[in-house]
């Protein structure tokens, strides 16, 4: 945090803040900066005397990455520095953008000193046996290191031989929002080399020719990022997506939710998110979403057009559960204890499963029975489900023969009636003087209480 005049700055985990003490108070910033870098990733950190100035250092492959902000402007620049990544990092910055940067060496017990100006010339010192660094800071032209042992005096000598003048060609970057406005504080980068849009969207990088990977973010908005070629000066416009928070809150009218799913669609129907809570948020650029919310045993949708921050609040007034009773009998009113019994939802999905008698709670739908039973028929019935309901079901034996004494040429048949309009029964029949016969028998309607079967008698060998 820094105090400037009439601004406060305050840098925060995910980008720095600015805010016009003057004008709206803390109640909303006048420039955000994202950072090109996690915070975590740093190593060391500061503001320049007036706080016009904030850099960081940060560890980049086998070297120290700088990075500059410049808070009115809103332009970031990076610069590498020919040091070593080290566990112990000391940096600071004065208002003419000079630089001093300190990497302890804890191994070799060996410190780094770097001083840079504005031009990007750079002077390089290590010192040993002076301790542990404590502090470094920049007086007027010099950068001072405090040591237990000692200190150590790095005089500004403006060198530009480290710097390689080169072809290069400059890119001009221009972000918009979705409305065409201009989008202030977006981070622009080009491979390694990041500026920040000023107060017009516009960003400049100076690159070398060939092809790079550009990025360009903000904390409100959703990441863009290209490759492209680049041989000579060229504009690109960039639309970044602002994001807007989409808040969903599930609710059943009493206390005690219990689970719910809220899931988030585009108009595309493809499923941008989930959460398995009753309460979610999504970040969303403009368009239309459909909001799925499942709880209670209910699932519903609405339709809703993302243009600003957006409340949707879901009430889902729970259902009255239902007792159903199934039981399992013969045909002489005998329960049937390993009867399978099956019940199925209005998707044909198994809800549960029991043997000679169900009971359960339910909501309000539509349902289906399936009861099985070696040598019985197959029941089965869809019902709606709207009250209190016991089932009572007696099962049909499969049909069956009988065989009489004084007519061995006759079979009678003896049958239950069956609900289905088509039978099919296999009959095995003994009698005198035949061997064990296999007979199909298929009827249509009501089978009769008898049926006689004339067979021709067969002849003595």
């Amino acid at each position: 945090m820094f105090w400037r005049r009439n601004w406060l700055i305050l840098a925060k985990r995910d980008a720095m803040y600015v805010y016009n003490l003057g004008d709206k108070g803390l109640e909303k910033p006048v420039g955000i900066h994202a950072y090109a870098q996690p915070v975590d990733k740093w190593l060391s950190w500061g503001f320049s005397p007036s706080g016009n100035l904030f850099h960081y250092v940060l560890a980049s492959d086998n070297s120290l990455r700088l990075v500059v902000v410049d808070i009115e402007s809103g332009s970031t620049i990076s610069r590498d520095l020919p040091l070593a990544p080290a566990r112990r990092v000391l940096s600071s910055i004065d208002d003419n953008y000079r630089l001093a940067i300190l990497s302890y060496n804890t191994i070799v017990e060996a410190a780094y000193v770097v001083f840079s100006d504005a031009t990007g010339g750079m002077l390089m010192e290590a010192v040993r046996d002076l301790g542990t660094p404590k502090a470094i800071k920049i007086a007027g032209d010099r950068a001072i290191s405090l040591f237990d042992g000692g200190f150590l005096v790095v005089p500004s000598l403006l060198l530009n031989t480290m710097k390689q003048e080169s072809k290069l060609a400059h890119l001009v970057v221009q972000v918009i929002d979705d409305e065409g406005q201009p989008f202030h504080g977006a981070l622009v980068c080009a491979n390694s080399s990041c500026v920040t849009t000023s107060s017009t969207g516009a960003a400049e990088l100076a690159l070398e020719p060939g092809t790079h990977l550009l990025t360009v973010k903000h904390p409100s908005a959703r990441e863009f990022q290209t490759t492209f070629t680049i041989q000579g000066n060229m504009t690109k416009l960039i639309t970044l997506g602002r994001l807007y928070k989409l808040n969903v809150n599930v609710s059943t009218g009493k206390k005690g939710v219990g689970s719910c799913i809220i899931r988030v669609y585009d108009a595309q129907g493809t499923k941008l998110g989930e959460a398995s809570n009753c309460t979610a948020a999504f970040n969303l650029t403009r368009g239309l979403y459909t909001v799925e919310a499942e709880a209670a045993q209910q699932v519903v949708k609405q339709i809703v057009a993302i243009q600003s921050d957006t409340l949707l609040n879901f009430l889902l007034i729970e259902r009255p559960s239902i007792t159903l009773t199934v039981s399992v009998l013969d045909e002489n009113g005998t329960a049937l204890p390993d009867a399978f019994i099956k019940l199925l939802d209005s998707r044909n999905v198994t809800l549960a499963s029991a043997q000679g008698k169900l009971a359960l709670q339910l909501a309000p739908g539509r349902y289906t029975i399936l009861i099985q039973k070696s040598g019985y028929l197959n029941w089965s019935s869809t019902f709606e489900l709207s009250d209190n309901l016991s089932v009572e079901t007696k099962l049909t034996r499969y049909l069956q023969t009988t065989v009489h004494e004084g007519e061995p040429d006759e079979i009678r048949l003896i049958a239950a009636s069956a609900a289905s309009s088509l039978i099919t029964a296999t009959l095995i029949v003994a009698a005198k003087r035949f061997n064990f016969l296999e007979h199909v028998v298929r009827q249509k309607s009501k089978v009769s209480s008898k049926l006689r079967m004339k067979k021709s008698k067969r002849r003595a060998s």
